[in-house]
């Protein structure tokens, strides 16, 4: 199975503009009955999911627990999860550490940001 993101998704297997209505940029269709899912080819439809909270693309035509679907230009082959589900990278997550307290703690990070990069650096 592969995992990749919602970016590397878009990147690789192209997702077809549907409409300016369509969920998720004009992407995504909510309507399983729609002719464009019936007159598609099955390894280029996938599933908007929900587990939870999280949500994911998966390949193929599903019906339980989706909210849409993706028509794409090119093939799925094998298993691929798409990860939906909002990432940062430890750099970012420093950035909105030294932002949070600096705006709502008042406090200047100058004091204690080896500490803080330290901690990060601890935790990866």
């Amino acid at each position: 199975m592969k995992n990749i993101t919602y970016e590397e998704w878009f990147e690789q297997f192209k997702p077809v503009f549907q409409s300016e209505d369509a969920q998720f940029d004009g992407y995504c269709i909510d309507d399983y009955n729609s002719p464009l899912i019936e007159n598609c080819d099955a390894d280029k439809i996938w599933t908007l999911i929900t587990e939870g909270e999280n949500m994911y693309i998966i390949e193929g035509f599903h019906f339980v627990d989706r909210m849409g679907y993706f028509i794409t230009e090119l093939p799925f082959e094998g298993s691929v999860i798409v990860n939906m589900n909002e990432m940062v990278t430890i750099n970012d997550a420093r950035s909105y550490a030294v932002e949070f307290i600096e705006d709502h703690l008042g406090i200047s990070i100058e004091t204690f940001e080896d500490s803080i990069v330290d901690f990060f650096n601890s935790k990866v």
